[in-house]
């Protein structure tokens, strides 16, 4: 299980809604042995999202809690977000040269591509409504406990 450090934000309804720690802070991301996440939230900055999850023990804001995803949650994700628009790129790009010429190749492959993310996006919403996609609240964290991977 992929596991990441959260900052509780609010608690509603049994739903925590969390913010990932900034791997900017620790030490073996800083250094680039880590896990990379250090290079997104420099990139993203406070861009990151809030994101909901059950709560499974009494946990308030400001709160620090253990999340975790399984790894075919983030397998499944890349290959709906990468895997799938470039297989139907390549898909439509022979189609399109089988008809005709490379014209109908381009067109085939826009057209292959625009449909992949179509239906990344669709089955990303289906999917993320399965229990198996969505992170989980491992446990709720002393004070001063530090990074898992330091």
């Amino acid at each position: 299980m992929i596991q990441e450090r959260a900052k509780v934000l609010r608690v509603a309804d049994g739903v925590a809604w969390l913010r990932c720690e900034s791997q900017a802070g620790c030490q073996r991301c800083a250094e680039g042995r880590g896990c990379g996440g250090g290079i997104f939230s420099r990139l993203l900055g406070d861009r990151l999202q809030e994101i909901p999850v059950n709560v499974t023990e009494p946990v308030a804001p400001d709160d620090w809690v253990m999340v975790g995803l399984e790894p075919v949650a983030v397998q499944n994700a890349a290959f709906l977000m990468y895997g799938l628009p470039l297989a139907l790129l390549l898909v439509g790009a022979i189609a399109g040269d089988w008809i005709g010429g490379d014209l109908p190749a381009l067109l085939g492959s826009a057209s292959g591509l625009v449909a992949g993310f179509a239906l990344a996006r669709y089955w990303s919403g289906q999917g993320g409504r399965g229990h198996r996609y969505q992170p989980v609240m491992l446990r709720r964290l002393e004070p001063g406990e530090p990074c898992p991977s330091n």
